[in-house]
């Protein structure tokens, strides 16, 4: 079998495995990228190709593990046929991740009042992404019928790691889904928002020039946003489900714990 049918077979066996698009290409780049590189058919590579190769890339930034993620991954569809994995010791030591950043509360209402300003799709589209922690991705993939107002419930279909999850809607994201709902069903759209994640990422710039904020607001700041306001009020387990994520790993990075709140969980420790 030639080492092109194998990536192929590899590939399908992450869309079986509930892999994104884009994480199945990100990874057969790096398997292409290292054959090209070193000559060395991916099927045939050794512990010792692996770490030279790793040796060759820079110290700083994401490249070894992100090439090593890639590896990992091909070698756990690889190894049950060969009965080996050159993989199975190599580890890279990530530095621990700094704190989540986050919108001040002031800082997104000046934003979504520009947003309002330009459009109320606008101004509804970042506040139900921010108000439900929605990745963009997850976003303007959803339909209407995902909405279900009568229970307050949204539906995403489409999320990392290929996870489905229930969001539960309060007041603030009820009012978006249902501005939105009945915008896309009188304008006869299949999704919610209508536009592309990039249309959201200029949207977003837009009413943050507006608002005359310097610092750079993505998308993604929103969910980090909602996730802190999240780990504030609730316990670990059930921030991790709101939040789609498949472990608590990241819980660690919203929990910005002051000393006043310190002070308060200690007080409130009885003999």
């Amino acid at each position: 079998m030639k080492a092109l049918e194998r990536l192929h077979l590899w590939s399908e066996w992450m869309e079986a495995t509930s892999h994104r698009p884009k994480t199945i290409r990100q990874y057969r780049y790096w398997l292409i990228r290292f054959a090209a590189d070193t000559l060395v058919d991916p099927w045939e590579a050794s512990e010792d190709d692996l770490v030279g190769y790793m040796g060759s890339m820079p110290k700083t930034g994401s490249s070894r593990h992100s090439f090593l993620q890639a590896t990992k991954s091909y070698w756990k569809w690889a190894a049950p046929k060969t009965g080996r994995d050159p993989t199975a010791r190599l580890h890279i030591r990530r530095e621990p991740e700094s704190k989540a950043p986050h919108i001040p509360p002031e800082i997104l209402r000046d934003i979504l009042r520009e947003a309002f300003r330009k459009h109320q799709r606008r101004g509804w589209t970042i506040l139900l992404m921010f108000a439900t922690g929605a990745r963009i991705g997850s976003l303007v993939a959803i339909r209407p019928e995902d909405v279900n107002l009568g229970d307050a419930l949204l539906w995403i279909r489409e999320s990392k790691g290929g996870r489905t999850y229930e969001i539960p809607l309060e007041k603030l994201s009820l009012a978006a889904a249902s501005w939105l709902v009945e915008d896309a069903r009188a304008n006869d759209r299949e999704l919610l928002v209508g536009v592309g994640a990039e249309q959201v990422r200029n949207w977003l710039r837009q009413a943050r020039l507006a608002a005359g904020v310097p610092d750079r607001i993505w998308p993604h700041l929103l969910r980090h946003s909602f996730a802190t306001e999240l780990a504030r009020v609730t316990d670990p387990e059930t921030w991790r489900l709101a939040m789609g994520h498949a472990d608590l790993s990241n819980y660690a990075r919203y929990v910005h714990t002051d000393a006043e709140r310190v002070r308060d969980a200690v007080s409130r420790v009885k003999l």
